[in-house]
């Protein structure tokens, strides 16, 4: 099959980011909140198993993969600082670097793993953060994402008009370990 320079570097992208995060075994021992919910594939496929799972974890941005070559791909050099909650109420938050952000999705499934996912407009407060930040360019393009890919449990966001894809993995901050004796 013959495929295009940046189609072959798309699916290089997409197949690196097909590792999903996480949790050790101590982790989980230490805070069973910690565990992940089971793969979307393994669950029963239907929108509200979808909301379930996207809900049901923080998600970290890994990268954001442009359609532009000369762009390239775009990896945040700190992803913790990335994270997207979003709650099956219909609202979602984001943290952006240095800022906070809020809105409300909407979901419309059209397979087991993929189908439409819309933001609204965001509002998001306005620190300066550190550069580099992306903080400013994720709060313009959440109105733009118009459907979204489940792929070994990260979740990719597609923009509209071959757009970017924002691609996100779930996230389990580390808990510090409970302080032993007096202080």
């Amino acid at each position: 099959m013959w495929m295009s320079a940046r189609g072959s570097k798309l699916l290089g992208a997409f197949c690196a980011l097909c590792l999903a995060a996480c949790v050790t075994e101590i982790d989980q021992k230490l805070n069973p909140k910690l565990a992940l919910p089971a793969p979307i594939d393994q669950r029963a496929q239907n929108t509200s198993d979808v909301i379930e799972h996207l809900t049901s974890v923080t998600w970290r941005l890994v990268e954001i993969q442009s359609m532009d070559d000369a762009i390239g791909t775009t990896k945040p050099k700190r992803p913790n600082l990335y994270t997207m909650a979003l709650y099956a109420d219909g609202t979602v938050q984001f943290r952006l670097n240095c800022n906070q952000a809020s809105t409300t999705w909407t979901i419309t499934q059209t397979t087991e793993t993929r189908g439409q996912l819309e933001f609204a407009a965001a509002a998001m407060t306005r620190a300066i953060c550190l550069p580099p930040s992306l903080d400013v360019k994720i709060a313009r393009d959440l109105e733009f994402v118009r459907s979204y890919a489940l792929k070994d449990d990260n979740l990719y966001l597609s923009l509209m008009a071959d757009g970017d894809i924002y691609a996100w993995e779930p996230y389990v901050p580390k808990m510090l370990p409970a302080a032993t004796g007096a202080p």
